[in-house]
């Protein structure tokens, strides 16, 4: 895809919008202007209700979402966005990934070649910061979805729930306006996107060295 657009000379972002969310602007600006200093750690905590509440017709075989074989599952879909957040927080790259992973709902209706439907995600950066995404489609249906980031650094510490459910909701409706507003303007300009084709590269191989983690029981080295 990269070549492709590079090759057509077509303006290519991928679409991580969280960077674009008020909320986690907010707390990039802390750890760039230095408010909280060095980051340590960084938690991401995603949980849905995706394996109990999909309409049956979603619920099939051949639903990519749901085949490794077809590059589904929960590490591929949601964990992306949270390793590029990682790096679009410190400015950093991850060196290492381990990964405990499970499929203990979907399974049942799709057979040996299901993705994982649960999954937790340690993580170490550059400058030895630690990371963990704890991720999860196995919220009953009825139950109300989370999404927490946290970050401490040597000063301080940046939360989400420094934010109201209603502040976090409406930044989360912003965000995509910002996104497409964004890519608008980089086409009507012919400047390049914040976001890059190398961006989606990089956090697809994270997800991938995570699956081979899971898959392996052993920490992957990037």
């Amino acid at each position: 895809v990269i070549r492709a657009a590079e090759k057509a000379d077509v303006k290519l972002m991928v679409a991580f919008c969280r960077r674009f969310n008020p909320v986690f602007m907010e707390m990039k600006r802390k750890i760039v202007e230095g408010e909280i200093g060095e980051v340590y750690y960084m938690l991401c905590k995603w949980e849905t209700n995706v394996a109990h509440s999909l309409p049956q017709i979603q619920r099939t075989p051949t639903n990519w979402l749901f085949d490794r074989r077809q590059g589904g599952g929960l590490i591929i879909e949601s964990n992306v966005h949270f390793f590029d957040l990682f790096r679009w927080f410190t400015g950093l790259e991850v060196t290492r990934v381990y990964a405990e992973a499970e499929t203990f709902v979907l399974e049942k209706a799709f057979g040996p070649h299901t993705a994982e439907d649960h999954v937790v995600t340690l993580v170490r950066m550059s400058n030895n910061a630690i990371g963990c995404i704890d991720s999860t489609w196995l919220l009953q249906q009825k139950t109300k979805g989370l999404e927490e980031e946290e970050i401490i650094g040597r000063k301080g510490k940046a939360s989400t729930r420094e934010f109201s459910e209603e502040e976090f909701n409406k930044a989360r409706s912003q965000s995509f306006v910002n996104e497409e507003r964004h890519f608008i303007k980089c086409v009507l300009e012919d400047k390049e996107p914040s976001v890059t084709g190398e961006d989606g590269k990089i956090a697809l191989k994270l997800a991938l060295a995570s699956i081979e983690s899971a898959n392996t029981g052993k920490p992957i080295t990037i």
